[in-house]
């Protein structure tokens, strides 16, 4: 009888340590919302910056306003509905998180919490050829202050018989608990940086 009473106070101390070790691994653990939230009601409010001649930049008039809108189903998955509206306003955006990446409704990765170089995505649209990269972490001061940031950058080649050039950058930049705080439009073409830089925020 003894012997059975020790086997069943060995297997309890196994499942014991394994449950502790479960718990002790999701410690720490960030989760990619954390960077990139997608709950619905959240909002950015934006000023819009564009560099002078002398490198600096002049604060505009307007402001941009990204919210969550809603959430929809697309191919038995729930999306969340990012609505951008002002003076660079972009149509409706359907994303999600997938395991450690936020990915549209194509499936393209946008977004990673990995500060590593990764090629996210690479996908072609009409004349357009798009790469998606996660680039790393870095440093970003504004109005609320100074914060670690993980940053992408987006590029837009415009394929045509004549040239093949890349006419648009898009840089952003995400800091935890907060979501984007700098997006940086840079039009190659024009010669012209536009800087959308966080105002106001609410996570909800």
């Amino acid at each position: 009888m003894n012997k059975y009473l020790i086997l069943a106070l060995g297997l309890f101390l196994i499942f014991s340590c394994n449950d502790d070790d479960d718990q002790s691994m999701n410690i720490g653990q960030e989760n990619v919302m954390d960077w990139y939230p997608l709950s619905v009601g959240s909002f950015w409010v934006y000023d819009i910056r564009r560099q002078d001649d002398d490198g600096e930049f002049t604060l505009t008039t307007g402001q941009d306003t990204l919210t969550v809108a809603g959430d929809t189903m697309i191919n038995g998955q729930l999306y969340s509905i990012l609505d951008w509206e002002g003076q660079f306003s972009f149509p409706d955006q359907y994303l999600r998180d997938s395991l450690d990446y936020i990915v549209d409704e194509k499936g393209n990765k946008i977004f990673s919490h990995s500060n590593s170089m990764e090629l996210l995505a690479s996908y072609s649209e009409f004349i357009v050829s798009t790469e998606v990269f996660m680039v790393g972490d870095t440093t970003v001061q504004f109005d609320f202050g100074e914060f670690e940031s993980l940053y992408t950058r987006e590029t837009f080649v415009v394929d045509s018989i004549v040239t093949s050039q890349c006419d648009l950058e898009d840089l952003q930049f995400w800091v935890k608990d907060i979501g984007l705080v700098r997006d940086e439009l840079h039009y190659h073409s024009q010669c012209e940086i536009i800087r959308r830089e966080l105002a106001d925020y609410q996570i909800k």
